[in-house]
């Protein structure tokens, strides 16, 4: 079931890095759990399809990853984030490697609880 205490169980188990700001991504990619990407795709970070790395989507819609559960949505993440990210500030990160098309997405991100 899809809960916030599911979700943070999950990115515990998975050694997801810097949980509270991959939070805030879930809550404002997901309008905090309601979209429809989220609902019909189990698409919890506004994915696209991997084209350059391994993946645990199983297609596309709308342009966006589709995925078997959330959780595989958040394995997924993690393989994203294995393949890019080697420290340092990940609000930065974040904006160099265009993670969001919208310039105020860290900012976005930072007010979020």
């Amino acid at each position: 079931m899809l809960t916030w205490g599911n979700i943070d169980y999950e990115l515990s188990l998975l050694g997801i890095k810097e949980i509270k700001i991959v939070k805030a991504q879930i809550k404002h990619e997901t309008g905090n759990l309601t979209s429809r990407f989220c609902r019909e795709q189990n698409n919890l970070f506004g994915m696209r399809l991997a084209r350059r790395r391994a993946t645990t989507a199983i297609g596309e819609g709308n342009h966006m990853a589709v995925y078997r559960s959330w959780k595989k949505s958040i394995e997924d993440y993690g393989i994203w984030q294995d393949y890019f990210y080697k420290g340092g500030d990940y609000y930065q990160f974040l904006s160099r490697h265009g993670y969001a098309e919208d310039i105020w997405y860290g900012y976005k991100l930072r007010r979020i609880k």
